[in-house]
């Protein structure tokens, strides 16, 4: 899988194309392995939407300072 993903919107346009690049490189395509993390942030169900500070951590990884809900 390629960074390409990041940030793409997984609709049924590209839900084929997702399966297909996690056959081809042995990924479970719900991330029950651990494989890739999701965070909603806003959503047409949502009463408004999140907001975060991170910071970014050593490892690579962001850890969440501080998120609130802005309606």
């Amino acid at each position: 899988m390629t960074n390409s993903w990041l940030g793409r919107v997984l609709d049924r346009e590209s839900l084929d194309e997702f399966l297909q690049a996690c056959e081809k490189n042995k990924i479970n395509p719900m991330g029950e392995s651990g494989e890739f993390e999701t965070f909603v942030l806003a959503g047409p169900n949502m009463q408004g939407r999140i907001e975060l500070d991170f910071e970014k951590m050593r490892s690579g990884n962001l850890a969440i300072t501080r998120s609130r809900l802005v309606r």
